[in-house]
């Protein structure tokens, strides 16, 4: 394609569903636009960021946790998605029962979406 590799770089670093490095098997996308930040966003991402023992942008076997910009679900902030399942209207106690069902019925359909 000709490129320069830090145009290459650039696009691959700015879109979270490129990855340099392999990622878990969920991939937790907890947004953190406006509509979920108001409404607690950032205290639901810390809560996962506790519970699965990974900061945001990182990964273990099982799970990847990402700060997501947008994922439209606007009117039920805050609100996170892995694979094609919705997690709305969420409040930080609600991670545990999230991960315990990610543990037991995981969505590998997060690679394609």
């Amino acid at each position: 394609m000709d490129l320069p590799y830090a145009h290459v770089y650039g696009v691959a670093t700015f879109y979270t569903m490129f990855r340099r490095e392999p990622g878990g098997t969920n991939t937790i996308r907890m947004c953190t636009n406006i509509s979920c930040m108001l409404r607690g966003g950032y205290e639901v991402l810390e809560a996962f960021e506790k519970k699965l023992e990974l900061k945001r942008g990182q990964s273990s076997k099982q799970f990847t946790l990402v700060e997501e910009e947008c994922i439209a679900a606007c009117a039920n902030a805050p609100c996170a998605v892995v694979g094609t399942k919705y997690y709305l209207d969420l409040k930080p106690h609600d991670v545990d029962r999230i991960v315990l069902e990610l543990k037991t019925e995981p969505h590998p359909e997060s690679e394609v979406v």
